[in-house]
């Protein structure tokens, strides 16, 4: 049997958030963080201050790590008094560390983290991410960031995050097998159904879903909400504006199970890893 025909990608919007944990470690961080973002007021009244600076990201191996280094190493440079001692992790280890660690007063100053109520929101509420709107105010963030993506990193009309990446929901599919088999993109969900049922009942699996590690899962439940039910929707019930038990989500999520059950995708997708997955799509 031919393998994987379509495979859904999504990615998570990543903060550079700034910590607040305990007076000691505040002032540091709001002193320098004009520093952190282009500005040099701190470091030019007084360079023989020396300063250390915790970092913890996600960037833990390959091109990533190497740009984050890079980044550090030019910042460095225009501020010889600042050093930044860097930690990365991998996303769940981070999540369950990050607030324990800014709790204990021993957490990071700078670090990347999820936007959304139930991972920033979490941290501006207990006092542990620093309040950067006058900062937006002073240094022009506004006019240097897309406000659509500043608006992600604000709490209770504060901002506590500054976007450090631009990611995409993406569908990718098999344009040599679309050829052979005559068929082209889908404009519609039915035609995207119809689609499937031709490459099952030629013996190739329409679908690859994976939910191994839990978190692709996830990404798969946004798309079909989104489609189905709309954005704006999916916006109130991630800010606890309204339920998530509202009928129309039950519909998407039947919608979802729908594929399952038609033996649209591969088989046991609980059961495959997310590199498995990329790897039935990719080497055929």
């Amino acid at each position: 049997m031919k393998k994987g025909v379509i495979l859904l990608i999504i990615v998570m919007c990543i903060f550079t958030l700034i910590s607040g944990c305990g007076p000691a470690s505040t002032s540091k961080v709001e002193n320098d963080t004009a520093n952190i973002n282009g500005a040099s007021s701190q470091s030019t009244s007084n360079k023989k201050e020396k300063i250390t600076l915790t970092m913890w990201d996600l960037r833990t191996e390959g091109i990533p790590a190497e740009m984050i280094d890079k980044i550090i190493s030019e910042f460095t440079k225009k501020n010889p008094n600042i050093a930044i001692k860097r930690t990365a992790f991998k996303a769940d280890d981070l999540r369950n560390t990050i607030k324990p660690a800014l709790n204990s007063g021993k957490g990071p100053d700078v670090f990347s983290y999820d936007l959304g109520p139930g991972y920033l929101g979490v941290l501006a509420k207990a006092g542990l991410a620093v309040d950067l709107t006058t900062y937006a105010d002073q240094y022009g963030w506004n006019e240097r960031f897309h406000d659509w993506a500043l608006e992600r990193g604000m709490y209770n009309g504060k901002l506590y995050g500054v976007p450090n990446e631009l990611e995409l929901l993406g569908v990718f599919y098999n344009k040599k097998l679309f050829k052979d088999f005559g068929v082209e993109p889908p404009k519609t969900y039915d035609e995207f159904l119809e689609i499937c049922k031709k490459f099952k009942e030629k013996g190739v699996i329409p679908i690859i879903i994976d939910d191994k590690e839990q978190w692709p899962g996830f990404h798969l439940e946004s798309i079909w909400l989104n489609s189905f039910v709309g954005p704006a929707k999916v916006k109130e019930a991630i800010a606890n504006k309204a339920p998530w038990n509202r009928p129309e989500f039950g519909v998407a999520m039947d919608k979802l199970y729908e594929i399952v059950k038609m033996g649209y995708t591969n088989e046991s997708p609980l059961g495959i890893s997310y590199d498995d997955a990329n790897k039935l799509f990719f080497f055929r």
